[in-house]
């Protein structure tokens, strides 16, 4: 490699760094322009982990808020231009690349006025830049380094084009914690710079829940999460057509130094989807083509508090804490986190039915609001017959200074679910929380059978125990529901549907509690406590009937105890 090649830059339009699955299913490495333009033939965006899935997204979804950008006269003509664009298929090439060509220098990594998402020419204040583990979330500090699955001898550096997606991924999601202070910063203190108090710490996403819509390829997502507009929640153009809700790309000369936002910033999807929650710098090896080292503190600061008219991609929650800390004579809304130890599917109450809030507040996420509304439009119907709604976010520990898990769940269902209040999807969450119950009667039969045969388990050691039996059964039954989710269409008898649904999930439960029987050592009927392991089964199995209806053919039958004997008489 000679010298002139090793100092070119890396122009993140031109170079393929974006890592996809094609329709046929082949794996390929795209740039950004290249990603507009193959979207109808690109099934997904993929990463070096999955969560660098829903940064990519949003930045292209920024882009086409400002690739498009008019001043609308009425609702009717924007939802007339999306419904052109989605019946095409494809993007408007000219439109997009006219725009993108306007700031092609500043989405190159390395140029030397406005190095994307980057601060020309920082520096640290007294040492030297970190080594490019800091960048990298799947590289642990090096005391735990067994725990990784990266070689760390291969740590001297990584391509451009890998730097690229965890530069965004940082910016996206990067832990709280002490900063080193870099040159020009004026908020540090004993030589460091501490997490802004009362704000978002850690990357701005990784302070909500984030969900977007996914559809059969890359073009189809893009429109999905391409949100022009909310009649009940957004006004002033906040959504579409804002001219001052630029992106970092569309400035120069950023600050070096800890900003704290103005009220009412970000002002829109566009500077919220690309917020630079930090100021960063990649240091390359010119001759290896390599990018070795990072410099990254604290950039611009803010909150989330009643952000629900700009950030269209997470759910919703009323926050009294807010309320009480703000003074405010409402409850402050705050995007609802995900919890990375309940399934997807789970909550899909807070995330696809209306309202949620006391005063009736609809709090589901602004992408699911907008397919509503495009369904009512009717300007969505069987063209986009499945689609997936799909989460993905970071679990933080410790003051939110590490990382300590990634989540990334998603479950498919028919668009029509989308409608509001739509029938199949009632039903559906009726069932979400019929199973809710039975799992929770699963564990309580646990630990009754346990103590009924002997245990001197304490309550703690119990409560672990229960905890566990539901993780089982939720992992059990991860795969019926995202089953029965995707083939629940408006052509179903819902009744007849959601009744062979809870038949099938008392079976697998019914199954457990039969395993868990037969695999615990003592007598069936010996009484401990005033309770058997017997009538601790049949108890339960009297429960899940009432929760789940009485057994289909093919489930245990009642009266019978799990090794085939006659149900003991009562008080035996």
């Amino acid at each position: 490699m000679d010298g002139i090649e090793a100092l070119r830059g890396f122009n993140l339009l031109e170079e393929p760094w974006i890592p996809v699955v094609l329709s046929n299913g082949s794996a390929g490495v795209v740039s950004l322009t290249e990603a507009f333009e193959r979207a109808s033939s690109i099934r997904c965006i993929t990463g070096d982990m999955p969560q660098q899935t829903l940064p990519i997204v949003r930045l292209m979804v920024a882009i086409l808020y400002r690739s498009h950008l008019f001043t609308p006269e009425s609702d009717d003509e924007l939802i007339e231009m999306w419904r052109e664009i989605w019946n095409q298929g494809e993007f408007s090439l000219d439109v997009i690349n006219d725009y993108l060509s306007q700031y092609k220098s500043a989405f190159d990594l390395f140029d030397a006025d406005n190095p994307f998402f980057q601060v020309r020419g920082l520096q640290y204040i007294g040492k030297e830049p970190d080594p490019i583990g800091e960048l990298l979330a799947d590289v642990p500090k090096p005391e735990k380094y067994l725990f990784s699955v990266r070689n760390r001898n291969q740590l001297d550096g990584i391509s451009y084009a890998e730097a690229a997606r965890w530069l965004i991924f940082v910016q996206s999601y990067d832990a709280a914690g002490i900063k080193s202070p870099v040159k020009g910063n004026t908020h540090s203190k004993s030589g460091k710079v501490y997490a802004p108090k009362g704000a978002v710490g850690t990357g701005l996403l990784g302070g909500e829940g984030g969900v977007y819509l996914e559809g059969d390829s890359l073009f189809r997502t893009l429109m999905l999460n391409w949100v022009l507009f909310d009649p009940q929640r957004s006004k002033n153009s906040e959504l579409f057509g804002n001219e001052d809700d630029r992106a970092p790309w569309e400035m120069s000369n950023a600050s070096s130094d800890l900003r704290n936002a103005d009220a009412g910033e970000p002002i829109g999807p566009v500077s919220l989807f690309t917020w630079q929650s930090r100021r960063m710098r990649l240091v390359r090896d010119e001759r290896q083509g390599k990018v070795t080292n990072l410099i990254s503190c604290y950039g611009d600061i803010t909150t989330l508090v009643d952000k629900q008219n700009v950030e269209t991609m997470t759910a919703w929650r009323e926050s009294k804490q807010q309320q009480k800390k703000l003074g405010t004579p409402y409850v402050p809304l705050m995007p609802r986190i995900h919890d990375s130890t309940k399934l997807l599917w789970r909550g899909m109450s807070s995330l696809l039915v209306a309202g949620g809030a006391e005063d009736g507040t609809d709090l589901r996420p602004g992408v699911v609001r907008w397919i509503d509304l495009l369904i009512r439009r009717g300007v969505i119907k069987d063209s986009c017959s499945i689609v997936s709604l799909h989460a993905q976010g970071i679990e933080y520990g410790t003051q939110s200074s590490v990382i300590v898990n990634g989540i990334d769940d998603e479950f498919s269902f028919p668009v029509s679910m989308l409608r509001y209040e739509s029938p199949e999807c009632l039903k559906a969450i009726e069932v979400v929380n019929q199973t809710d119950e039975a799992v929770t009667e699963l564990a309580r039969f646990v630990s009754r059978a346990s103590r009924a045969s002997g245990s001197l388990a304490d309550p703690k050691e119990i409560r672990v125990m229960q905890d566990a039996v539901r993780e089982k059964a939720y992992g059990e039954l991860d795969a019926l529901f995202k089953r029965k989710l995707v083939a629940f269409t408006q052509d179903e008898d819902a009744i007849s549907y959601c009744n062979a649904w809870r038949s099938q999930v008392r079976a697998k439960l019914a199954s457990m509690a039969k395993d868990y029987v037969s695999s615990s050592c003592g007598s069936l009927f010996a009484m401990h406590d005033n309770m058997s392991v017997g009538r601790a089964y049949f108890e339960l199995m009297a429960k899940l009937s009432k929760i789940l209806g009485k057994p289909s053919v093919g489930d245990d039958a009642e009266g019978r105890s799990p090794s085939g004997d006659e149900k003991p008489s009562k008080g035996e």
